[in-house]
C-alpha cells in the first residue's frame, strides 16, 4: 500500500554554482544559475502494487548524453486551445502540452511522494493551516522576467479568480521575495501538497500578461521550463524549441519537442510503428489492449503499464425521472455486463475485469479477492421487473473517443439482452466536457474513476458536493460526508476510511465499473531518461532530462 504523507518536510537542495550558462533578462544578464536539483526518481519497479511493466526502458543511463534531435509525442485531443494560462488547462484538455515550457513548485511520484523543484523546501503547519515554501532564487522565465514569490502569488490569484483552484486553497501569499505561504480554507487538508505538483498549477510569466494582456499571454505562453513554444498548427501540431537560458546549466539536451494530435488509436499505432524520420516517439494516455498487443511485437518500442483506476458507466441518477435514479436499475445494468468476456475479447492480456472501484495498491482497495460485480442476466431481468420495467426501456450510452469502441458496442449488446436498449453516441472532446460539467446527460456515460497518487483528490472528483465533474450522477452525500471530510483532513492517510467510502459507493451502485484501467507509455528505444511511468499526474515526465540517441 502507498506510504502515507509525511507532515513535516524539509528537503533542502544542495546547489553547486556554475560559471557556464545563464539567462537573459529584458534589461541585463542575470547571474549564472546553479546546477540542477538532485531528484531521485522512483524506478518503475516501485510503481503501485500490481503494476505490470510490459516493456522495460533499459540502457537509459549514459555518462555522455547526446545533444540534439526532436522527440515527437502523440496527443489524444485537438490542440486549438490557448496554452499560456496553465490554470485553464484542466478545462480544455491541454495540461499535457504545458509540461515542456511551464514548471511546478514540486514534483510528485506515483507513490504520492513529493520532491522539490522550483520550491527547495517546505513545512506543513497543521495548526496554522498553511504550508510555507522556500523558492529557488536563481530562476528566470524564458522572457527574462524573474521567478519569485510575487510571480507565484499572481499565478494563484489568477487561478483562484478563474475558479480553477481547489477550494481547499484559500490564498497563496508572498512572505518575502523567495517564500510563499499556501493558506488553506476551511481547515487543514492533506492533499494540498499533491495539488501543487499538478500542471494545472504550473507557473507562467506575470510580465508577459501585464505587458500584452491575457489573449496574447494565452497564445504565446512563457514559463520557466526547458523549452519555449514555437508555433501552433491549430487542431494538429504544437512545436517547442530549446530554451538556451534554462536555469539548469547544460540542459535541455534536445533541439525541440513536437506534440501531434492523433485521436484515433489505429493512427497512433501506425505513427509509432513508422520507420520514417517523422515517426512518433512517445505515446501516453488512452490505449486499448489490441493496440498494446500490436505494439509490443515491435522491438524498437518499450511499453510500460501501471494500474490507474477503472472504466465505468456513470448513470444519470441525479435526475429523479431517470430509470437510473432507481438503485435496482443500476444494479440490473451491472449484472448485465459480462466483464470477463469483455476482458477476454478486448483486453488482449493486459486489461482485466473490474471487480471493485479502486485500482490495486491504492488507498481504498480491498485485498480480499472478492468479485463485487458478478455477471447474472437472470438477476438483471428480475431487478428491472421489480423496478417497474419488466419490458425494459430505451436510453443512451455516451462513449468518449478515447475509449475502445468495440468494448462498448459489446456492453450495448449486453444491456440490450436484459432490456436496456441504449443508443450509442461517440462525443467529441468538447461535447464530453459539456456533458460532464455543464448540460448533463440522460442514460449512461463512460468515464474513468481514476486512482491518483493522492487518493483524497481522487475521491474528491467523485464525492465533493461542489466540485463535481460528472454532474448527472447521484452520490450518497449525507452518508459519505463524515468519512469524506476525514479522508481529507487526517495528517496520515487511513486505509479504513477510504475503504468505507468505496464500500458506500459500491453498495449504492453509484457507478458501474467495466474494466480495470491502465495508464501506459509507449516509448521508442532511442528516447532516454524521460522517466515515463515514474511521475504521477499522468502527463508528468522529465523534459529537462530527456535525450535522444542517434543509433
Amino acid at each position: 500500500m502507498k506510504r502515507p504523507m509525511v507532515i513535516l518536510v524539509a528537503l533542502t537542495l544542495t546547489v553547486i554554482l556554475s560559471a557556464c550558462g545563464g539567462g537573459q533578462s529584458a534589461s541585463e544578464n542575470p547571474p549564472a544559475p546553479p546546477s540542477a536539483p538532485s531528484v531521485t526518481a522512483v524506478p518503475a519497479g516501485n510503481a503501485p502494487q500490481g503494476a505490470e511493466v510490459v516493456g522495460t526502458q533499459e540502457g537509459q543511463t549514459a555518462d555522455d548524453k547526446e545533444y540534439g534531435g526532436i522527440v515527437r509525442f502523440t496527443y489524444a485531443s485537438d490542440m486549438s486551445y490557448p496554452f499560456g494560462m496553465p490554470y485553464k488547462s484542466a478545462q480544455n484538455f491541454s495540461s499535457g502540452i504545458i509540461v515542456p515550457f511551464a514548471e511546478c513548485l514540486v514534483l510528485e511520484d506515483l507513490g504520492g511522494n513529493i520532491f522539490p523543484w522550483l520550491a527547495t523546501e517546505w513545512e506543513i503547519d497543521v495548526e496554522k493551516e498553511e504550508i510555507r515554501y522556500k523558492l529557488r532564487d536563481d530562476v528566470y522565465f524564458s522572457d527574462g522576467s524573474k521567478f519569485n514569490a510575487e510571480a507565484v502569488q499572481w499565478n494563484f490569484d489568477m487561478a483562484i479568480a478563474w475558479g480553477a483552484v481547489n477550494p481547499a486553497i484559500g490564498a497563496v501569499v508572498a512572505r518575502g521575495e523567495y517564500e510563499v505561504a499556501v493558506i488553506m480554507a476551511g481547515g487543514f487538508t492533506n492533499f494540498v501538497p499533491n495539488l501543487l505538483a499538478s500542471h494545472s498549477f504550473a507557473l507562467s510569466s506575470k510580465e508577459v500578461y501585464d505587458k500584452f494582456g491575457e489573449d496574447y499571454a494565452g497564445e504565446n505562453p512563457v514559463g520557466t521550463g526547458p523549452y519555449i513554444m514555437d508555433k501552433k498548427e491549430p487542431g494538429y501540431r504544437v512545436t517547442f524549441y530549446r530554451n538556451d537560458n534554462y536555469w539548469q546549466p547544460g540542459k535541455p539536451y534536445l533541439d525541440g519537442i513536437e506534440y501531434i494530435a492523433l485521436t484515433d488509436m489505429m493512427t497512433q499505432s501506425a505513427a509509432l510503428l513508422s520507420k520514417a524520420n517523422d515517426a512518433v516517439d512517445v505515446h501516453s494516455g488512452a490505449v486499448n489492449g489490441e493496440m498494446i498487443m500490436m505494439l509490443r511485437e515491435e522491438p524498437a518500442l518499450q511499453i510500460l503499464a501501471y494500474p490507474s483506476g477503472i472504466d465505468a458507466l456513470y448513470p444519470s441518477s441525479e435526475n429523479p425521472d431517470s430509470p437510473f435514479a432507481i438503485q435496482a436499475v443500476r444494479e440490473a445494468a451491472s449484472y448485465a455486463i459480462d466483464r470477463q468476456a469483455l476482458a477476454d475479447a478486448r483486453g488482449f492480456g493486459v486489461l482485466n475485469p473490474a471487480q471493485q472501484l479502486i485500482a490495486v495498491g491504492y488507498f481504498g482497495y480491498f485485498d480480499d479477492g472478492v468479485n463485487r460485480y458478478p455477471y447474472d442476466q437472470a438477476k438483471a431481468k428480475e431487478l428491472l421487473a421489480s423496478a417497474g420495467y419488466p419490458n425494459g426501456f430505451k436510453s443512451n450510452l455516451y462513449v468518449p473517443q478515447t475509449s475502445d469502441r468495440d468494448t462498448y458496442v459489446a456492453v450495448q449488446n449486453m444491456l440490450f439482452e436484459v432490456g436496456i436498449d441504449c443508443e450509442l453516441e461517440f462525443p467529441e472532446p468538447g461535447r464530453m466536457t459539456d456533458l460532464r460539467g455543464i448540460s448533463g446527460w440522460e442514460g449512461l456515460l463512460v468515464n474513468p474513476f481514476t486512482s491518483l497518487a493522492s487518493m483524497p483528490s481522487s475521491y474528491r472528483l467523485q464525492l465533493d458536493p461542489i466540485y463535481q465533474y460528472n454532474i448527472s450522477t447521484w452520490r450518497p452525500a449525507v452518508e459519505m460526508e463524515d468519512d469524506y471530510v476525514l479522508c481529507r483532513t487526517t495528517p496520515e492517510f487511513d486505509n479504513a476510511v477510504f475503504q468505507r467510502l468505496s464500500k458506500l459507493m459500491m453498495d449504492n451502485m453509484v457507478i458501474i465499473p467495466t474494466l480495470e484501467r491502465s495508464s501506459m507509455y509507449v516509448v521508442r528505444d532511442s528516447v532516454h531518461d524521460g522517466e515515463f511511468s515514474i511521475w504521477a499526474a499522468g502527463t508528468q515526465w522529465r523534459p529537462d532530462n530527456v535525450w535522444r540517441s542517434s543509433n
